[in-house]
C-alpha cells in the first residue's frame, strides 16, 4: 500500500518540468512546452507551439545540412573557441517553437555540454559572451530554412 503513494508522488515531481528531454545518436536537448510561461524575446514568447519529436528531427536535419554555409564567416570561432558546424554533438540544445506569419519556426539554443548548467530543463539559459560555446539559430520548418545565426562574443 505504501509503494503506490510514493510512485504517484514521484510521477508528479517528474512531470513538473516545463520541457521534455529528447535524445538520439546525433543530438540531445530539451523541448519546451507552449503552455509554459517564459520571459523571453516577445517574438518568440507570443504564438508558441510545442514541437513534436518529428519536427525536432526535421529541424536537426535542416541544421546539419545548412549550418556549414550559414557559418562560413566563422564569427567568434577563433583560438580555443570551437567551430560550431564541426562540433554539433558537443552541445546540448533548448528548443522553442513559435509561429511567424503562420509558419512554424523553431529557435534552438546551444550550450556546451561540458559546462554544468543548472535548470537547463526548466528555463531558457542566456549566456553573455563565451564565444562559440554558446549560440543560437532559428529554423523555419515550413520553408526548410536556417537563419539568424547568433554566436556569443569573445570575452
Amino acid at each position: 500500500m505504501k509503494i503506490i503513494p510514493l510512485l504517484i508522488s514521484l510521477s508528479l515531481i517528474l512531470n513538473e518540468s516545463p520541457s521534455r528531454f529528447i535524445k538520439n545518436k546525433n543530438f540531445e536537448g530539451y523541448v519546451f512546452s507552449d503552455s509554459e510561461k517564459l520571459e523571453f524575446n516577445s517574438e518568440i514568447s507570443n504564438n508558441r507551439f510545442t514541437p513534436t519529436n518529428e519536427e525536432i528531427i526535421l529541424t536537426e536535419n535542416i541544421l546539419k545540412s545548412d549550418l556549414f554555409n550559414l557559418n562560413k564567416d566563422r564569427l567568434n570561432q577563433v583560438k580555443s573557441c570551437p567551430i560550431i558546424d564541426k562540433n554539433l554533438k558537443k552541445y546540448i540544445r533548448q528548443y522553442l517553437g513559435y509561429y511567424v506569419n503562420g509558419e512554424k519556426v523553431i529557435w534552438i539554443n546551444f550550450l556546451w555540454k561540458k559546462e554544468k548548467i543548472d535548470n537547463i530543463n526548466k528555463k531558457i539559459i542566456i549566456v553573455s559572451d563565451g564565444c562559440s560555446y554558446y549560440w543560437n539559430v532559428k529554423v523555419n520548418i515550413s520553408k526548410h530554412k536556417l537563419y539568424d545565426l547568433l554566436i556569443n562574443g569573445i570575452c
